[in-house]
């Protein structure tokens, strides 16, 4: 689903500013509603009249029931006077990053089990950047994560953990249960340990 990006981009901490003004044409109260999966911060003439913090929600909600993610906030205006808007939306201080069909499907096989190199250079960066991070690898097919296994504190092979995997995963990595499930597999470290 990711690309690469442009050069300078800074994908993680980033955010987008939304400028406008509007003149109401009566006075009264109207209704403000912001949609967004980030943090966010909506000013009225240079004053916080609301805010919150990223919601979680999973795909399926994100997609197909946005209401979820909207908070309301009702202000009084006066008519044919000017009010300036603005929206600051926070960027996702998690990043993402899969094979897409272009890479693995059904019916073909792997040319490669290596990480693309784009990926490396992300997941690089962001341990770097990180006191602590988490490699969490969504696949069945065997990865070569060698390239970053060192860089990482960790890395939780997630397999196809179905639609509760992302909580599964996430009361793994805040301690909530432990990761002591045994699985059908064996995995090498190293690429050329692997039998193929």
């Amino acid at each position: 689903m990711l690309g690469d990006f442009k050069p300078g981009l800074k994908v993680t901490g980033s955010y987008v500013g939304v400028f406008t003004t509007l003149i109401p044409a009566k006075v009264g109260h109207y209704t403000l509603a912001v949609r967004c999966a980030g943090s966010f911060s909506l000013m009225m003439d240079d004053k916080e009249i609301s805010s919150g913090p990223a919601i979680p929600t999973t795909t399926h909600q994100f997609i197909f029931n946005h209401v979820l993610l909207e908070v309301r906030k009702q202000v009084s205006m006066q008519a044919q006077t000017t009010y300036k808007f603005e929206l600051i939306i926070q960027g996702s201080e998690r990043l993402s990053m899969d094979y897409n069909e272009e890479c693995e499907s059904e019916g073909f096989d792997l040319e490669f089990i290596e990480l693309p190199a784009y990926q490396t250079r992300m997941i690089r960066a962001v341990a770097a950047a990180s006191r602590k991070s988490v490699l969490v690898l969504h696949a069945d097919n065997p990865i070569d994560i060698s390239a970053v296994a060192d860089h990482v504190d960790a890395v939780l092979p997630a397999h196809f953990p179905g639609q509760e995997g992302a909580h599964a995963a996430a009361d793994m990595l805040t301690g909530r249960v432990s990761p002591s499930g045994k699985l059908a597999t064996a995995c090498s470290r190293l690429y050329p340990g692997r039998p193929l």
